[in-house]
């Protein structure tokens, strides 16, 4: 089967193998693609980059940097490729059962 399932506390999601091919639609989701889009309650995607997870009081924490604009190459990365997009603060999601996050 694609499908694994996970717990935490009174939480049960699934988790896709890579290879499936369900899709995490929308955000009324009760299941984790591995590389999929995430989207917060609102529909917009997680702007997270770089993010770590925290988990205090039965909540999920994303926190991350938020990146917007354009990518650019700076002129000291010319010889490698290392794109950027410039960092413009740091958000904090919260969820419940990994899968909502507003």
């Amino acid at each position: 089967s694609a499908v694994r399932k996970s717990s935490s506390g009174d939480h049960a999601v699934d988790i896709l193998d890579q290879n499936s091919d369900q899709k995490q639609s929308d955000t009324k989701s009760t299941t984790i693609r591995p590389g999929s889009i995430f989207l917060d309650t609102n529909g917009d995607p997680i702007n997270a980059h770089g993010g770590g997870f925290m988990f205090h009081d039965n909540v999920y924490y994303w926190y991350g940097e938020i990146k917007t604009g354009k990518t650019y190459t700076p002129p000291a990365n010319a010889n490698w490729g290392g794109s950027r997009v410039d960092l413009v603060g740091i958000s904090c999601y919260s969820s419940q059962d990994l899968i909502h996050w507003e």
